[in-house]
């Protein structure tokens, strides 16, 4: 599984970039799996913001320590809030700021 995360990107903010296509790559593992979908805006160079869609409701904060882990995985720091769901079916917004 490791390798799904290296194939996605070589930072986390590549990674990010790469998300929304990511839970393609793990159906080839688990064919069965009904994944949520993400959208993810590049704000600036360091700064993200990650629109979270799910038929599963409460899982923000299991999302936000995704993020976290991720960061830690690609031994980078980060900081992570929510936003503003301005999008009527985000379940949330995760905003996120690459720190150098």
């Amino acid at each position: 599984m490791e390798a799904c995360f290296y194939a996605s990107g070589q930072t986390l903010g590549e990674f990010l970039e790469n998300l929304p296509n990511f839970h393609s790559k793990v159906m080839l593992f688990y064919p069965n799996l009904s994944p949520p979908d993400f959208r993810v805006d590049k704000v600036s160079e360091n700064e993200y913001q990650l629109f979270y869609y799910s038929h599963r409701q409460g899982l923000d904060a299991f999302v936000v320590g995704l993020v976290q882990g991720l960061a830690k995985f690609y031994n980078e720091k980060v900081e992570t809030f929510y936003g503003s769901v301005g999008d009527e079916k985000a379940n949330c917004v995760i905003n996120i700021k690459l720190l150098k």
